[in-house]
């Protein structure tokens, strides 16, 4: 199997917010939003993976619709081979390095909720985690340039 010449547009495929209709299949899937490839993951029941998916309450919340493509895949011993090659191929930013792996420190510094905010708009703006961190922190100081630092309790 060639992974470059799969495109993940050409596969059957469902808004996430119909993920309950998704058929009980053994698949590569790809979480798309528009034509940019988010996530891909793997599973030997797609309808079951995504009833309870992790990625779900953080999907959810972009702005633009989100669907999930999937190959189907009849021999379950090629899964992990396939969604390696096209992680590879693709390299979604919720996959792997691009994940922003730093993610999970900022986490324990404020709260998570805040977090996850944060991370959403990294992704929906296209932006590294660091690079964000690094606007948010230089237009926080720069706004309280000329302010007494306040303490909260």
């Amino acid at each position: 199997m060639n992974v470059a010449k799969i495109n993940p547009l050409d596969l059957p495929s469902l808004p996430l917010v119909e993920r309950l209709h998704l058929p009980k299949c053994s698949a590569v899937y790809f979480v798309m939003q528009h034509e940019r490839v988010l996530y891909i993951g793997r599973t030997i029941n797609l309808a079951q993976r995504w009833a309870a998916h992790q990625k779900w309450s953080y999907l959810i919340k972009l702005d633009t619709p989100v669907r999930i493509a999937w190959l189907e895949c009849s021999d379950k011993n090629l899964l992990v081979q396939i969604e390696k090659a096209l992680i590879q191929e693709f390299e979604p930013e919720l996959n792997g390095k691009n994940c922003n792996p730093n993610y999970s420190q900022i986490t324990g510094l404020i709260p998570k909720p805040l977090a996850q905010r944060f991370r959403v708009y990294c992704v929906e703006n296209e932006l590294q985690l660091t690079k964000a961190l690094q606007i948010a922190i230089q237009e926080f100081l720069d706004k309280r340039k000329n302010q007494p630092p306040s303490v909260e309790n």
